[in-house]
């Protein structure tokens, strides 16, 4: 639910369970040396990121994400819904890149096996063709 607008209070004079004994969580948005720091940490051990890009790519999630979050603004202006981008978000963002390297990266192993095992199958055939 949403801080804003009626139906918070609606809720809570409805259900007062709610509220008794809840702690409300505010998530301030990130410095962009807070988000440098956490993608430098996040990427500095994996083996799948290149380090000769890592900071090229650290660049890009931190622009991504800040990008995000103006568009979110812009959103809220034209179409009068709110989207919330959290410090939870951009640590997903991390987390589903990273993955994706990794599913790339056997998509990739499995299609230079393909094509390697058709030209061993090529050079098989014809060596048998050659010997008849």
């Amino acid at each position: 639910m949403s801080p804003e607008g009626d139906l918070l209070r609606t809720r809570c004079r409805s259900y007062p369970g709610l509220v008794n004994s809840t702690t409300i969580d505010w998530m301030f948005p990130w410095p962009e040396q807070a988000l440098v720091a956490v993608a430098n940490v996040t990427l500095r051990d994996n083996p799948n990121v290149p380090q000769d890009y890592r900071e090229v790519i650290v660049e890009h999630m931190v622009f991504v994400h800040k990008t995000v979050c103006d568009y979110t603004v812009e959103f809220q202006l034209k179409l009068r819904r709110r989207n919330y981008v959290t410090p939870k978000h951009y640590l997903d963002f991390m987390t589903t890149y990273l993955a994706l390297l990794v599913d790339t990266k056997h998509y990739i192993n499995s299609q230079c096996d393909r094509l390697s095992g058709g030209f061993l199958f090529e050079n098989i055939f014809l060596s048998i063709i050659i010997r008849l």
